[in-house]
């Protein structure tokens, strides 16, 4: 799939809504949806590195405010930063060994 840098940068903006699937953001950008599966399969392609890129700002944005929210000592977003780390070092073990 060829894409030009506006199109990635639409993409990218999409995939930072938590909510929008794939198959959205095809729909909202006029791609068509089964050539982004297949993109999908490559973690080098283009697509699928906007895609990624997208879903960790939006992932980062938000782990940014329960941090701050914890260290102003917000009980339930202490608890719920300890869980992204407990998540985080499992994800990383498993990225570690092939999984």
């Amino acid at each position: 799939m060829i894409l030009t840098e506006l199109q990635l940068t639409e993409i990218t903006e999409f995939a930072k809504i938590n909510s929008y699937t794939i198959k959205d953001i095809c729909t909202a950008l006029g791609i068509d949806y089964s050539l982004a599966l297949v993109e999908m399969t490559d973690n080098e392609s283009p697509f699928y590195l906007a895609i990624n890129k997208g879903r960790l700002i939006s992932d980062a944005e938000i782990a940014k405010k329960i941090h701050l929210l914890s260290m102003q000592g917000s009980g339930p977003a202490q608890t719920l930063s300890l869980k992204m780390q407990k998540d985080r070092d499992y994800k990383e073990i498993l990225e570690s060994y092939g999984r």
